[in-house]
């Protein structure tokens, strides 16, 4: 370690790394529904391609915010909805579907 002084303080260099986390708070408003994607499988057990698309439209997900209004459902709850119904947000590389309550079919509970 190397120390330094500067003015009256006095500071020491060293080879500690430090990493700032920023953290962020996403609440939906309303009735409103956050929902983080279930990704259908894409293979078999029998390792079959079920499907040669890109990217496949998801229809079910599971529950991580809830806005105020929102009834029967809870956090941590999977829910369906339509392929075309949730609108979709991106947040740090991280995908998140918004659905408005009305728009999901079921809960899993």
């Amino acid at each position: 370690m190397e120390e330094r002084s500067r003015g009256m303080s006095t500071w020491t260099k060293s080879k500690t790394v430090f990493i700032i986390l920023y953290t962020m708070t996403i609440k939906p408003i309303w009735s409103n529904v956050l929902v983080t994607p279930i990704k259908k499988p894409t293979e078999t057990d029998s390792w079959l391609i079920i499907s040669t698309q890109e990217e496949q439209r998801v229809s079910k997900g599971k529950v991580i915010g809830i806005g105020k209004d929102v009834e029967c459902i809870e956090v941590w709850d999977t829910v369906h909805f339509p392929v075309y119904a949730p609108d979709e947000v991106e947040i740090w590389e991280d995908k998140y579907l918004v659905i408005n309550q009305k728009s999901i079919l079921c809960v899993e509970k």
